[in-house]
């Protein structure tokens, strides 16, 4: 593997156990995260305290994420581009929902510059009523 798949995969695997300082210092100083529209929180946060106060926080206090399977990675120089499908709980309601998603990272000075995660937001949005 690439440095830039090897930086992912540990960033990813650093979140997944829930280890977010060490995901957060692998983050650009300018990294920018978007989340699609239509879903509960659509927008974009730039810096690891943005995303960590404004999207994480929020997250963490309103869903419980159950799984996240990874089935590819493919990288295209300064891109990396990761399939999965990712499972989680709306705490409020308690209903889950399972989507498949494309993380879209932009590796730059070996740091993740951008993340943009594409999923199935209604599914999700769904479980919110």
């Amino acid at each position: 593997m690439s440095a830039n798949t090897d930086l992912v995969m540990n960033s990813l695997d650093q979140f997944a156990k829930g280890e977010i300082e060490a995901f957060l210092g692998n983050l650009h100083p300018e990294c920018v995260w978007l989340e699609p529209e239509g879903s509960t929180l659509a927008g974009q946060w730039v810096g690891a305290q943005d995303i960590l106060t404004n999207l994480f926080m929020p997250l963490a206090a309103t869903w419980e994420w159950k799984h996240t399977a990874l089935i590819g990675i493919v990288e295209d120089g300064d891109t990396v581009y990761v399939r999965g499908v990712e499972e989680g709980r709306y705490l409020a309601t308690g209903k889950s929902a399972t989507s498949p998603f494309v993380h879209v990272l932009k590796i730059k000075d070996g740091k993740l510059a951008s993340f943009e995660h594409i999923f199935d937001t209604a599914v999700f949005k769904a479980c919110e009523s």
